[in-house]
């Protein structure tokens, strides 16, 4: 790690502050926008991504394990393995987790008793 520190440092020290940045806004910027043109969803909304980490939403049905595979063996690209991670987070955060602006229960318990209310009301 400290090799790899003392490394970036000389790179910046080489191209100089403001062109490092400069190429990582342009590297960056290009493959959100090839990753968007493609179809892909980024996780993080415009205003709030990085120029350094661009984190995409793997479609459903599709083999992340695969994906991955591939780019490293075909590029020397190597990502990381949020994306299930996050569907599970999703997952317990929209269905399981009580919320309060719902009466503090889950947003399936809130579902369930707003449609048993609603049958009430069209019944009478």
């Amino acid at each position: 790690m400290i090799y790899a520190l003392h490394e970036a440092l000389a790179v910046i020290v080489d191209e100089g502050l403001e062109n490092v940045i400069q190429r990582h806004l342009k590297h960056g910027n290009a493959l959100k926008a090839g990753l968007e043109a493609m179809g892909l969803t980024l996780h993080a909304q415009k205003g709030h991504r990085l120029s350094m980490l661009t984190s995409v939403r793997i479609p459903s049905g599709i083999d992340d394990l695969k994906i991955k595979k591939g780019l490293l063996n075909e590029f020397g690209i190597e990502i990381g393995g949020l994306n299930r991670a996050l569907l599970e987070w999703e997952k317990v955060y929209n269905t399981i987790r009580p919320n309060q602006a719902l009466g503090y229960l889950t947003p399936l318990e809130f579902l369930k008793q707003y449609q048993q209310k609603r049958r009430k009301v069209m019944c009478h």
